[in-house]
């Protein structure tokens, strides 16, 4: 038998020791796996998970009543985020323990905790049941409130692997400290919830691909209408690359829009776990055609689009071409935005999607949601949800599958962009 044992008052760990409990050596044992985990947590420090991609919290020369200074909340962000990955580093909760007042509360959607230390012990719990945690936060200077995007993977033999956003507000005392969290989820948990049930797309397909990751839990549904929903999205990364002018004239680019071949600078080895995403989005602009897909939440942060040395590009027959530059795609940094969404069904031409973008963007004129002419440089965007894109374990773009399942037809959206501040 083994016996599992808690430790410490400080930061947790747990070890699993051999033997019956009580017998001797045990706790000569646990004295010695305790000190040598405790001196892995001092030498070993991941990187805190904040996107330097956007811009860093500046104090606005407010008072401490009015909100938390720069200080504190850079400090909360880099301290939260690196114990949701599971840091075993005793500065993280040392400095949480700094920041956050004894009698801290923090509300969510599920639960509430009372106190800084129940508060660490409730987190660490929480990544200690689920797996492949990742919080990332979207400070932005115009506003007080803290957006974050939250990753994980359920611990379910079909590793449902889900990505939802919301909003976090502090409260802190005169003397500085964060005395109340209060947490907002963009979506109720019924729907995170339901987003680990096995879809029928991949048990139909015996799961040949790992569950997809979608950003349909990273939208905060502020609106819907007669036939659209007016949503704001949260903020993220996009692989991004340009589609070639002769490609972006196909009339079935909306079809299947696979993506240039460019985009592909990665491979994927028999037994890798890759990751996957959807939708592929085509941005129609003035000037052009753009593809692009969300970057999973494991590699935000850390995609990689730089083709590898040993990559060869080839033609259309299979040939190597050593003099062939290839388009480069980029990562963007996508803010928060404000959405007008309307789906349809079915396998749409180029000129069908056309025809109904502009019969979208008059009915919101019509209903007056879209009365700011020219407010911006993106006509619409289309997206295909019928698709996964993987990334492989260097975090880049490697394979696009489409799929036909049977009794589900293919899901096609348009989005028209809207003002932020309404």
């Amino acid at each position: 038998p083994k016996e599992s044992m808690k430790f410490g008052e400080g930061p947790m760990a747990w070890v699993s020791l051999s033997g019956w409990p009580g017998r001797g050596g045990v706790r000569a044992r646990k004295s010695r796996q305790c000190e040598q985990i405790r001196q892995k947590a001092r030498t070993v420090r991941p990187p805190l998970t904040v996107l330097a991609s956007w811009p860093s919290i500046v104090d606005s020369g407010r008072t401490m009543n009015d909100i938390p200074t720069a200080a504190p909340r850079d400090a909360f962000m880099s301290a939260m985020a690196a114990l949701i990955e599971g840091s075993l580093d005793e500065t993280v909760e040392l400095s949480l323990l700094e920041i956050l007042d004894v009698d801290c509360t923090w509300d969510s959607q599920l639960f509430g905790e009372r106190g800084s230390r129940k508060i660490i012990h409730r987190i660490r719990g929480l990544t200690s049941f689920l797996e492949n945690c990742r919080l990332l936060w979207h400070p932005d200077q115009s506003s007080d409130e803290l957006f974050f995007s939250f990753g994980l993977t359920w611990p379910t033999p079909w590793r449902p692997r889900v990505h939802f956003s919301g909003v976090t507000h502090l409260t802190c005392s005169e003397e500085g400290k964060i005395v109340h969290i209060q947490d907002r989820w963009d979506v109720p948990p019924r729907e995170i919830f339901g987003a680990l049930l096995p879809r029928w797309e991949d048990i139909y397909s015996f799961y040949n691909s790992p569950p997809v990751e979608t950003i349909e839990l990273c939208r905060m549904v502020e609106k819907r209408g007669r036939d659209y929903t007016i949503v704001v999205e949260a903020a993220r990364e996009e692989v991004q690359i340009p589609v070639e002018e002769r490609e972006a004239k196909s009339p079935h680019i909306f079809c299947a829009p696979v993506g240039p071949p460019d985009v592909f600078i990665g491979d994927i080895r028999r037994l890798e776990i890759w990751s996957a995403v959807r939708p592929i989005f085509l941005t129609v602009t003035p000037t052009g055609l753009d593809w692009s897909v969300p970057v999973p939440y494991r590699y935000q942060g850390r995609a990689n689009v730089t083709p590898p040395t040993s990559l060869q590009f080839r033609d259309e027959n299979g040939n190597v071409r050593p003099d062939y530059i290839p388009v480069p795609s980029k990562v963007v940094c996508v803010p928060r935005r404000r959405y007008a969404l309307r789906r349809f069904r079915g396998f749409p031409l180029s000129e069908e999607v056309h025809r109904k973008a502009e019969e979208f963007v008059s009915d919101l004129e019509k209903d007056g949601v879209l009365s700011q002419a020219g407010y911006s440089d993106i006509l619409f965007r289309f997206g295909q949800f019928n698709s996964k894109v993987g990334f492989n374990s260097q975090g880049r773009i490697s394979i696009a599958t489409f799929f036909l399942t049977p009794l589900e037809s293919r899901v096609n959206e348009i989005a028209v962009q809207l003002p932020l501040d309404h």
